[in-house]
């Protein structure tokens, strides 16, 4: 299982591979000897799941090589300044934030993984609230609550961006504002939400880690739990 872990941590892995890594792990799991064929007792669908929902957490090696990609993602996120995502920016979305980035047409095999595990970040990718200039209320994910993380305001609301509906001068929440402008299953969790003394930037977090950086072994539980690779 560890073999291709480094190939699997810079490139996408063809589905072929795939299949035929999976092959060799239920070769060796179930294998038999000289005198007796080895028997299948359990499906390896079964196998893979993870063991708190009665499988043995094989892993699924299209799930996991984009768990691995998707930490190259977030780095490129997360360092914007460094030399491989001003090479990446200048070649494939000159003009455009990385979100914003496409796949294109006739790009790398290198750039088409790193992509393609979008999907997986965008399960646990979220704004963390510092002073709201940068997040939009209604278009970024921000919202505290692991679905989409993103809020609908009632349409009364003109405000566009979090900042909005801060008090800059104490570094609260508006409640009048937000009780106003928002449902009432939706107010709690907004005002919930810790900002900063400081009035630090917002910054880009992954939600299913305490610390707000992303790892491969949650990324890789949410790749399997939403089916990622489909």
């Amino acid at each position: 299982m560890a073999m291709p872990n480094y190939a699997m941590s810079c490139f996408k892995l063809p589905i072929g591979v795939c299949r035929d890594l999976e092959k060799a792990i239920r070769n060796f799991w179930w294998r038999g000897s000289e005198q007796r064929k080895g028997v299948h007792w359990i499906s390896w669908e079964r196998l893979m799941k993870q063991k708190r929902v009665g499988g043995l957490g094989f892993r699924d090696i299209q799930c996991f090589n984009l768990a691995f990609l998707a930490k190259i993602r977030w780095r490129l996120i997360q360092n914007p300044g460094s030399l491989l995502a001003i090479v990446l920016k200048e070649k494939y979305y000159p003009g455009k934030s990385f979100t914003e980035a496409g796949k294109g047409r006739n790009t790398s095999w290198g750039w088409k993984g790193i992509f393609d595990a979008q999907k997986v970040l965008l399960q646990g990718l979220r704004w963390r609230v510092g002073d709201g200039a940068c997040i939009n209320i209604r278009e970024d994910p921000w919202f505290p609550r692991p679905s989409t993380f993103r809020v609908m305001p009632l349409v009364n609301l003109q405000a566009t961006l979090v900042s909005e509906l801060i008090d800059s001068g104490s570094s609260s929440w508006k409640s009048e504002l937000i009780l106003a402008s928002f449902h009432r299953d939706d107010v709690r969790p907004i005002l919930s939400i810790p900002l900063s003394k400081t009035g630090c930037r917002d910054r880009m977090v992954w939600h299913y880690n305490a610390n707000g950086v992303y790892s491969v072994r949650s990324g890789y539980g949410k790749a399997v739990n939403r089916a990622c690779v489909q």
